[in-house]
């Protein structure tokens, strides 16, 4: 790690090694790349702090500490619009998990797969 050429190498593995946008421990970041975990954490923390192009970077605190990179060009959904749209699906299943068995009606349900399909298609656009 003494030369700049090993540390920005380093960089390209580590958050190569992040971005597969699962939660990862620093130790077993520098376990599996078999590098310092002080650096490891260096390496995301300043990729959080100074917004690396094209990837977004999520930290949560667990005990040890906890990483993500997205990728930009991952998308998202407000929490409003997930809301706004979701609500009136969940409703008419929580109806029609309330009937009996003989009385639900499969065209509802189906018809609600079919909006949550549609829903996933148009925001995955």
């Amino acid at each position: 790690m003494d030369s700049e050429v090993d540390v920005a190498r380093l960089r390209r593995r580590v958050l190569a090694y992040v971005e597969d946008g699962r939660w990862h421990q620093p130790q077993d970041i520098a376990t599996s790349l078999d590098a310092p975990r002080t650096a490891v954490i260096d390496i995301i923390e300043h990729a959080i702090a100074n917004g690396r192009p094209r990837v977004r970077a999520q930290w949560e605190r667990r005990k040890g500490g906890a990483y993500r990179l997205l990728s930009s060009t991952e998308k998202t959904v407000s929490l409003g619009v997930l809301i706004e749209e979701l609500t009136p699906i969940i409703q008419d299943l929580r109806e029609q998990g309330k009937k009996r068995l003989e009385t639900i009606s499969i065209g509802n349900v189906a018809g609600a797969a079919a909006k949550l399909q549609k829903l996933l298609n148009d925001w995955a656009e």
